[in-house]
């Protein structure tokens, strides 16, 4: 059975481009953002379930604006906890049908999943890898207000408790060709 391995990390410290730069070396890459976005739409059973949760306010009938669900359980966690309910197991489904497709064709299936400790998925992985940099440069890297860093951020695990619970942990303060001498070294001893 192939290696199940999750890369999570701090919000803006660079997830996505360790899962790229794994993905050009032959692993098999899975997106929780990516899932969630096919499955937040209003034709999904997800998606309806979602617009149930929120009102039809949330949708303009195409899809499902997930900016406004973003700013209303940052601020209210019950709604948070409503919203999760719905989509993890979903997500988690996903990820088994991706892995059970991979089966074989790939030396390794990393799943890039931000809130893999929030979201206890974390048990779901062989190997945990996290992502870190400082604060300061994560948040220059965010392409959004401080403000909704800060609101995301805080909705977070600490870094450091994910860093302490990791398997392995990937700093990403340096340059673009450090990673990758980095990410190499990793994938080789993974496989």
């Amino acid at each position: 059975m192939k290696r199940r391995i999750a890369v999570t990390g701090g919000l803006a410290c660079g997830k996505t481009t360790v899962c790229q730069m794994f993905r050009d070396l032959g692993a098999h890459v899975v997106n929780a953002d990516e899932i969630v976005h096919e499955l937040l739409t209003p034709k999904t059973e997800v998606g309806k379930e979602v617009i149930q949760l929120f009102g039809e306010k949330v949708t303009n009938g195409i899809k499902i604006d997930r900016n406004k669900i973003a700013l209303r359980v940052f601020r209210e966690p019950e709604m948070l906890k409503k919203l999760e309910a719905i989509i993890h197991p979903a997500v988690k489904r996903r990820i088994e049908e991706e892995r059970d497709k991979a089966n074989g064709l790939d030396k390794l299936f990393i799943v890039e999943v931000p809130l893999l400790y929030e979201a206890k998925m974390d048990s779901d992985f062989d190997d945990v890898i996290v992502v870190a940099c400082d604060r300061t440069t994560a948040e220059k890297r965010f392409d959004r207000s401080p403000y909704e860093f800060k609101l995301r951020s805080d909705q977070q695990m600490k870094l450091e408790e994910k860093i302490d619970k990791a398997n392995y942990v990937i700093r990403n303060e340096g340059t673009l060709a450090q990673l990758k001498t980095e990410i190499e070294k990793l994938y080789n001893q993974l496989i």
